[in-house]
C-alpha cells in the first residue's frame, strides 16, 4: 500500500471514526433522534424495525462505522469499507441533520453539517470506486 492510499483513507476514516465512537458511547442519548426517524420511514420500513430498540441500532451503527474504517485505513477490503461507510451516511445524514424540521441560524447548522456528510460520502465514493490496481506477476 503506497503512502499516499494510506494517508488517503486515515483522512476519510477520521470524521467517520469520531461518529462511531460518539454513537457507540452515547447511544441513549440517541433513541429520540432514531424514534422520530423511524417514525418518519414508510410503514413497511417501520414495521420490520418494531422489535429493534433505538439504542442497539445506535450502537451496531456506531460500531461499523469504527470497524469500517479500520478496514478501509489498513487496506483490509478498503474499497467494501468505505461503500459501507457511505451507504452508512444516508440514515445517519437523514435521521441527525433533518434541516428541513429548522428555522434560521438552527437550519443553517443543520444544513452545513448535512453538506458536511454529503461531502465525506463523495470522499467515500472515490475510494468505493476508485480502479482496483491489478497484482503483476
Amino acid at each position: 500500500m503506497s503512502l499516499f492510499k494510506f494517508v488517503a483513507r486515515a483522512a476519510a476514516a477520521a470524521p467517520m471514526v469520531k461518529s462511531g465512537l460518539n454513537a457507540a458511547q452515547n447511544a441513549d442519548q440517541l433513541t429520540g433522534i432514531i424514534e422520530e426517524f423511524i417514525d418518519s420511514l414508510p410503514q413497511q420500513v417501520k414495521s420490520q424495525l418494531s422489535d429493534v430498540e433505538p439504542a442497539l441500532l445506535a450502537k451496531i451503527n456506531g460500531c461499523t462505522m469504527v470497524a469500517a474504517s479500520a478496514a478501509m485505513v489498513l487496506g483490509i477490503k478498503p474499497r467494501t469499507a468505505a461503500t459501507i461507510l457511505a451507504l452508512q451516511l444516508v440514515p445517519t445524514t437523514l435521521a441527525g441533520h433533518p434541516f428541513w424540521n429548522y428555522e434560521g441560524d438552527a437550519r443553517a447548522q443543520q444544513i452545513d453539517e448535512f453538506v458536511r456528510n454529503v461531502g465525506y460520502a463523495g470522499g467515500l465514493l472515490a475510494i468505493a470506486t476508485a480502479a482496483k490496481k491489478s497484482k503483476k506477476k
